[in-house]
């Protein structure tokens, strides 16, 4: 039907063109994908659909392969989708016939019903990627200060010098304005860090409701998204002079670094 519009000289010419790309799009393009999935070794990564495309491009390319893979994927959707609009639309013509009332009617019904798979069912989609994501909160965190001792607990408070802080559960007014990772997650949030030398410690905000407010990791929370706040300890936190120990700067930068490489 597509082919069927197009303005040219012989029909059979348009014809070629039809078979060219069919030609094109599923031999050439998606060998030549496929090639690239193996040489690359990605085909045992796990991945697949255009997740897999877009690792492979970024593997080979960089930032600007991912870029544009996605932006030929979104266009091959966005065709695609116009395309069956089209196709549907003359059918449902040719269906109705001169019916001209019931035509206008169904058509004008049609144009606001077909597009609402197409909202639904990514907006579930995006819900089950959050809900599947890990995520750390590159966070500051409280670090025991001698000088003020009744705001923190001893046994629970991050020291300076000893390492990254994992805090678990962050906020202030109970779960109104917090989150808390389960501990499956924090479990192999351990395990990655232990495997890699990451020197880690447990960390809080400070005693219960003796803290002022959480971090941002409950925003993240909120979409279903694990999070765990992760960050460097800090002296006299919001003062006009904070301290920090270069040890535990390091430790978070191989910390994130561990976690970012994780598959």
């Amino acid at each position: 039907m597509i082919h069927s519009t197009a303005r040219t000289d012989h029909p059979v010419k348009q014809g070629l063109w039809g078979s060219f790309e069919v030609f094109m799009d599923t031999l050439v393009v998606c060998t030549i994908t496929g090639l690239i999935v193996i040489i690359t070794g990605e085909w045992s990564s796990g991945l697949d659909g255009a997740t897999l495309a877009l690792t492979v491009s970024e593997h080979e390319i960089g930032w600007f392969g991912r870029v544009i893979v996605a932006l030929s994927i979104f266009l091959l959707g966005l065709t695609s989708s116009t395309g069956w609009y089209s196709y549907y639309e003359v059918l449902l013509r040719h269906l109705l016939g001169n019916n001209s009332k019931a035509k206008d009617r169904i058509l004008k019904i049609y144009k606001w019903v077909y597009p609402i798979p197409e909202l639904v069912f990514p907006t579930l989609a995006v819900a089950r990627t959050l809900s599947n994501t890990l995520a750390l909160s590159a966070d500051v965190v409280s670090s025991y200060d001698p000088n003020f001792p009744d705001v923190f607990d001893k046994r629970n408070t991050a020291r300076a010098g000893r390492g990254v802080a994992l805090v678990k559960e962050t906020g202030s007014e109970g779960k109104n304005r917090g989150n808390d990772a389960n501990s499956e997650y924090f479990e192999l949030v351990r395990i990655l860090f232990d495997d890699n030398n990451v020197k880690w410690q447990i960390g809080e905000l400070g005693k219960v409701d003796q803290e002022d407010n959480g971090t941002i990791a409950y925003m993240i929370a909120a979409y279903g998204i694990e999070v765990i706040d992760c960050g460097v300890p800090v002296l006299s936190m919001h003062a006009p002079y904070e301290a920090v120990s270069k040890v535990d700067v390091y430790m978070a930068y191989k910390g994130y670094k561990a976690f970012y490489l994780n598959k």
